[in-house]
């Protein structure tokens, strides 16, 4: 796993928690409800709190499987470490599937933090994401309250990033301030990641999410199963045609607590509409 948190920029980032089954239940709540009163004389009540409720969630974990066939003649022949090959596709193939979940799936069959419904979405002001200034980052981050805010920062693509990194605030000083050593960059005062799975700049259209902002430990991940990677020589294909196997396996559950008020996506503006357009 180790191999893989290299590849993968969430999983060192999020909550992670072992799963001794296939599902478990988390109890989660929103802050808030809870008061303390000063006593200001001798044998003053004491009020009590109503703290907000606490939710049961459930987090399930699935299967996340493939193989890879080959030829013993080929391995034979090839002056490579086919297994260490193939091995470390599958450790950067699952650190990228790993970010997905956290991040962009929809239902499939997680939902990630840029799907959730809850989410808060804030539109940049400008009419497409060429014209994407400082202010809607600064704008943005004061949706989440602060006591959450001090946990967040930016996920984005690093096509977007680059483009920051040419924007000033009003002060003509760049928003965008580069990593220091052993240490995220920062975009406003906010750290930021560079997730190469995001929208690239190019490729955002209209009306669609480009960048996160959220505290991280609001994903788990359930670690049911570790990483299995098995051979399978043994096969009627192996006997026959020489064909071998290598297959991954791995049990996961991805959940996205609580996104109401506490995530923000921010994305483009959607089309106009054609009777907006038309002039009278």
């Amino acid at each position: 796993m180790q191999d893989v948190a290299k590849k993968s920029v969430m999983m060192p980032l999020v909550r992670h928690r072992p799963m001794s089954g296939p599902s478990i239940f988390l109890p989660t709540r929103d802050r808030g409800g809870v008061q303390l009163n000063w006593l200001t004389a001798y044998g003053q009540k004491i009020e009590g709190s109503k703290p907000k409720g606490a939710e049961r969630v459930e987090l399930k974990a699935y299967t996340l499987a493939g193989y890879i066939p080959w030829y013993d003649e080929f391995e034979e022949d090839v002056f490579v470490d086919l297994g260490q090959i193939f091995i470390d596709e599958f450790i950067e193939t699952y650190g990228q599937e790993f970010d997905r979940q956290c991040l962009l799936a929809d239902d499939d069959p997680f939902t990630g933090a840029m799907k959730c419904a809850d989410v808060t979405e804030v539109t940049i002001k400008g009419a497409t994401i060429n014209d994407l200034t400082w202010k809607d980052f600064r704008d943005a981050v004061y949706k989440i309250p602060a006591e959450e805010r001090k946990d967040c920062a930016w996920f984005l693509n690093e096509t977007v990033l680059n483009h920051i990194a040419n924007i000033e605030d009003t002060t003509g000083r760049p928003i965008w301030r580069r990593p220091t050593e052993a240490m995220p960059g920062r975009l406003d005062l906010y750290p930021y990641h560079e997730v190469s799975i995001l929208p690239q700049i190019a490729d955002i259209e209209e009306d669609q999410p480009f960048a996160i902002f959220m505290n991280p430990k609001r994903i788990q991940h359930g670690n049911r199963r570790g990483i299995e990677l098995k051979k399978f020589d043994g096969t009627t294909e192996s006997l026959e045609y020489g064909e071998l196997f290598l297959r991954f396996r791995k049990r996961d559950g991805f959940l996205v607590t609580r996104p109401k008020n506490n995530i923000l996506v921010l994305k483009t503006k959607p089309a106009p509409s054609s009777s907006s357009s038309s002039t009278p």
